[in-house]
């Protein structure tokens, strides 16, 4: 329930953000025949890096850690920028299959599941580093040190 009262409000930010998104895009594609508006348009590429991969972690550390909705975006935008080759690979496995939905409608039945998979295997690798040792403990299924000394 908790993810809920914040998953809810994050999505209905994340919505305009999507729609200024797709606006920008057309706008770029539609001015993208001369050579200045190739440029702009591949620049406007660069910059969605950012706010498409804020989104990317944002809902994975939603799921992990307890966090207010200010905290949550803050530490996306931290994890973005701070690991920025996989926030690359992610915006490009993300645009990818959406592409690849938008072309095809029968991907979309397991597109999710295939991209929270592919998701699991570059986050899981950064998440570890964030973790208190007794979270880390929990999640390497053992027992932290403090606890073993107690039950002596």
């Amino acid at each position: 329930m908790q993810n809920l009262r914040r998953g809810v409000p994050a999505t209905l930010i994340f919505i305009p953000v999507l729609l200024l998104i797709f606006y920008g895009y057309s706008v770029m594609y539609a001015n993208a025949t001369s050579d200045l508006g190739v440029v702009m348009f591949v620049a406007f590429y660069v910059a969605l890096v950012v706010p498409i991969g804020l989104f990317c972690y944002l809902f994975p550390i939603m799921g992990r850690f307890d966090l207010s909705l200010k905290e949550l975006f803050r530490t996306s935008f931290a994890l973005c920028l701070r690991h920025l080759p996989t926030t690359f690979i992610l915006v490009l496995l993300v645009v990818e299959l959406v592409i690849f939905v938008l072309e095809q409608w029968w991907p979309i039945l397991f597109v999710p599941v295939v991209t929270a998979f592919l998701f699991s295997l570059f986050l899981e690798r950064i998440f570890p580093k964030y973790l208190s040792e007794e979270e880390r403990a929990v999640l390497e299924d053992r027992l932290p040190e403090e606890d073993e000394e107690d039950d002596e």
